[in-house]
């Protein structure tokens, strides 16, 4: 894909996620969730998931699926940025200096425990939403 196809999509995503979360808010933060996308897309440049699609592919579409669950909008922003510290060079702290510590705690919240093996990927995906309610509660 060249660049622009690249930016384009992105942006399309983007827009996609906004719409989402417009529906219910109004006046959601577009700006936080565009600079989270695009960090989150910078941080995982270059990974592919299995299926060969772009990495960042997966936690666009979580953070959609915490918008159509209506999640607030810091919510939304930490399934985008969910695998951000596990899986690349950036490391939490680094997430608290760009994103503020709400987002970085609830990004710790629902960072995968690497030494538990669950039966499927469902269980895991499950388990990682389970982590993010658990810290929005806190």
């Amino acid at each position: 894909m060249a660049v622009l196809d690249v930016e384009r999509h992105h942006q399309d995503l983007v827009d996609e996620l906004i719409a989402a979360a417009e529906a219910y808010n109004p006046g959601v933060d577009k700006e936080l969730l565009a600079r989270a996308f695009h960090y989150a897309a910078a941080a995982h440049e270059g990974q592919l998931r299995r299926s060969g699609e772009p990495f960042v592919h997966h936690p666009w579409g979580a953070a959609k699926i915490c918008a159509e669950l209506r999640l607030d909008e810091q919510s939304v922003v930490a399934a985008l940025l969910h695998d951000v510290v596990e899986d690349t060079e950036v490391e939490l702290d680094d997430l608290r200096g760009e994103f503020g510590d709400e987002i970085a705690v609830l990004v710790e919240g629902v960072t995968k425990l690497t030494r538990t093996s669950f039966q499927s990927r469902e269980q895991a995906e499950a388990e990682n939403y389970r982590k993010m309610i658990v810290a929005m509660a806190q």
